[in-house]
């Protein structure tokens, strides 16, 4: 029963990031062309500041209840009080500072756009719980319909503005309206409401977890921040732009990946959390299942970068593509630490993250401190380097809990690295012998059908008790349609 019901999670948190993020990587490619690169530098410099600031509003206090063994209503509207309150504190800060943040940046035109941003913050604290309460109870097939409605209007309006020629405000919008629209979709289909109720103690308890959890977002945002920062010091907002965009990419495809297993791996983990055997072997499975995914995609995406970047977001995104290829290292390494992370959380040991976070922050901040006057080039190599360092942390840590077997561990990567590389290998070398064909687009879609077929015939040769596995599954879904059908 445990097993259908993560896997019925699983296949709605796929549905939702792949409905989604078709949806916005095609709304995203779209105002690319509509808008220049400088836009894109500008919300980037705003988006530091609102990224810094979120942490504190939300408190962490999303995960806290997720994680919970026993959940008290008062546990639910200390969390929202709280986080209301916090979040329209900082949302009069906001607003009243974003002119001294203007001249830190030496940008005054984000000014504004930090003022108006601000009201996500209270946004935020009315979408919070509602949002964890499904978590918890993995209803990803709520979670997924709500997504998919939440993309379409906001997608709508980010684009009408920017037809209309309101510039950089048309990616404001877009973010506003997403909000908006979820926290009204999330109060429609949720039956909790908070009542007028605060608890010291239910809080005491929630921060005592929490605290662990925002101090590591705290640590990701200032690893994954001081690039964005020094860069734009450095060399720019336009060479900002180009980076922001490749970054962009890598993190939307993370969120098609990485992301639908790590949604369900909460709330799943957390419900076994003190069935150790069962958690590393249902961590076995997940692992090899998100490579079979995550490996080709960032593999296939760097071979064909310097075509693609040009002929989807036009030619003034070319020099996006060497940065772009430099970045699906990332792709590839960071679910590994992405997910282990989450796995120490699900276990209760949410200070481990902490310590994973701190090791990363510490290590990006002084190789970006030291090659950040090289270059654009040096910042994203610096990136893939510590990202690399962070993987043997995380997984001792995983060892600890769970008594992960490193032999064990390697081998749910050997099938889908030796069949992508073997698959690029091959379209490499057609292109050697018979060159590219004259239509770009065709080329790509030619080279990319070429590499996805060979991947896939390897994989289905080489595991073959997972194909076995998939489909049972798959019969035994069709099984239920059909008998729901003639009952």
């Amino acid at each position: 029963m445990f097993r259908q019901k993560v896997m019925k999670g699983v296949f709605w948190s796929f549905v939702q990031s792949i409905g989604m993020r078709v949806i916005t990587a095609s709304v995203f490619f779209l105002l690319a062309r509509l808008l220049a690169p400088e836009a894109f530098g500008l919300v980037a410099y705003a988006q530091v500041f609102i990224n810094f600031a979120h942490i504190f509003a939300n408190q962490g206090f999303g995960n806290a209840i997720i994680q919970r063994k026993e959940l008290e209503k008062a546990h639910l509207d200390t969390a929202f009080w709280s986080h209301f309150a916090v979040s329209s504190i900082i949302a009069l800060i906001s607003v009243f500072s974003a002119h001294a943040i203007a001249d830190i940046f030496e940008e005054p035109e984000i000014a504004p756009i930090i003022q108006v941003l601000a009201i996500t913050f209270v946004v935020q604290s009315f979408i919070s719980v509602q949002m964890s309460i499904l978590l918890r109870k993995l209803d990803f097939k709520v979670l997924a319909l709500r997504g998919m409605v939440v993309v379409c209007i906001s997608s709508a309006i980010g684009v009408g503005m920017a037809l209309a020629g309101y510039g950089v405000w048309s990616l404001i919008g877009q973010q506003l309206s997403a909000g908006i629209a979820n926290a009204i979709i999330l109060w429609g289909i949720s039956d909790w409401r908070p009542s007028f109720n605060f608890s010291w103690r239910c809080f005491r308890e929630l921060f005592s977890f929490s605290v662990n959890e925002m101090g590591s977002n705290l640590l990701r945002f200032l690893g994954g921040n001081t690039d964005r920062f020094l860069l734009g010091y450095s060399v720019g907002e336009e060479i900002l732009g180009y980076y922001s965009l490749a970054l962009k990419i890598i993190n939307i495809l993370l969120e098609l990946t990485i992301e639908t297993s790590r949604k369900v791996a909460l709330p799943a983990f957390s419900k076994i959390q003190h069935q150790p055997e069962r958690v590393l072997s249902y961590f076995y499975q997940a692992t090899r299942y998100t490579n079979y995914l995550t490996i080709p995609v960032f593999a296939m995406l760097a071979f064909l970068a310097p075509q693609i970047m040009p002929l989807v977001f036009g030619p003034q995104w070319k020099d996006s593509a060497i940065l772009l290829q430099i970045l699906c290292v990332i792709g590839i390494l960071q679910p590994i630490v992405q997910y282990n992370t989450t796995v120490m959380t699900a276990l209760g040991k949410p200070r481990w993250q902490f310590y994973v976070s701190l090791v990363n922050m510490v290590g990006k901040t002084l190789l970006f401190l030291l090659v950040a006057s090289y270059g654009v080039l040096y910042v994203c190599t610096a990136y893939d380097l510590v990202t690399l360092l962070t993987v043997p942390i995380s997984l001792y840590c995983i060892y600890r809990l769970i008594n992960l077997q490193i032999g064990t561990y390697l081998k749910q990567y050997v099938i889908p690295m030796g069949g992508i590389v073997l698959a690029i290998l091959c379209a490499w070398s057609v292109e050697h012998w018979l060159g590219v064909l004259p239509i770009p687009l065709l080329d790509i879609a030619a080279k990319g059908l070429l590499i996805a077929g060979l991947y896939l015939g390897f994989v289905a040769i080489m595991a073959q008790d997972d194909r076995r596995w998939v489909m049972e599954i798959v019969t035994e879904f069709l099984e239920k349609k059909r008998k729901k059908k003639t009952a």
